[in-house]
């Protein structure tokens, strides 16, 4: 998809029951993203309904401020 459809650092579409779907592809985004502002932003209920029973409650899925508890 990324190789056919033009973008300019990321690009939004719709999945199958109508819910956004936002791709980042840029570096410094991603970054920001996942590094600099990770408080700001959830992980999607399915993926962590999916990721919880496999890993636990700990680092990758915790958030908030169960995640700041737990990076401690």
């Amino acid at each position: 998809m990324m190789d056919t459809v033009p973008h300019n650092r990321f690009f939004r579409y719709l999945d199958i029951f109508n819910k956004e779907i936002l791709v980042v592809t840029d570096p410094k985004a991603i970054a920001e993203v996942y590094q600099s502002r990770s408080y700001e932003f959830t992980k999607p209920t399915k993926a962590k309904m999916v990721m919880e029973p496999i890993l636990g409650n700990g680092l990758i899925v915790a958030e908030g401020a169960d995640h700041k508890v737990r990076s401690a």
